[in-house]
């Protein structure tokens, strides 16, 4: 799930760019704006595994939600939240994990990528894995930083019925 999260991300910054060569753009981007879109996303391999959703892109954070899951972070925490299931998974944000890491090499290889009538999309392939993830994003929107408090859950007002897995 963190690598797909990755994709989307990736993507969702590119998006906004439409550019060759991206990596201070992008940074320099996401800094400074926020970034709104829809995807969707369709795994192959030994899993395949399909989904859409909604996304919102602003410096390290990021907020996710499709498939009945939220995913947010606000660039030190992540929470996954599943309100069906009534569940939320807290972890702390890995240097690894940052938003930015590794995004230039995964961007440069993804040989199909396209801007195409307001659609981004790209065929995701991992070195040494089988399978792939085919991404596109619509609707894209730009616009001014916003309220950084849409990246964060609160737990405090969720009842005893949820399980709050906390792994900081």
């Amino acid at each position: 799930m963190k690598r797909l999260t990755t994709i989307l991300i990736a993507f969702l910054a590119l998006s906004a760019l439409r550019a060759q060569d991206f990596v201070a753009e992008i940074t320099a981007f996401v800094k400074d704006s926020r970034v709104e879109c829809d995807y969707t996303y369709k795994t192959s391999g030994a899993t395949a595994l399909s989904g859409y959703g909604s996304a919102i892109l602003q410096g390290s954070c990021y907020k996710l939600e499709g498939n009945g899951l939220k995913i947010i972070s606000n660039g030190v925490t992540r929470w996954t939240v599943n309100p069906s299931g009534k569940e939320v998974y807290i972890e702390t944000v890995g240097e690894g994990d940052s938003l930015l890491h590794g995004l230039e090499s995964m961007l440069r290889e993804i040989p199909d990528l396209k801007y195409e009538n307001g659609v981004l999309s790209g065929t995701v392939r991992f070195p040494g894995e089988e399978g792939t993830v085919f991404c596109t994003l619509q609707n894209i929107t730009k616009s001014v930083s916003g309220d950084n408090g849409i990246f964060t859950f609160d737990t405090s007002g969720l009842d005893s019925s949820w399980v709050i897995t906390d792994l900081r």
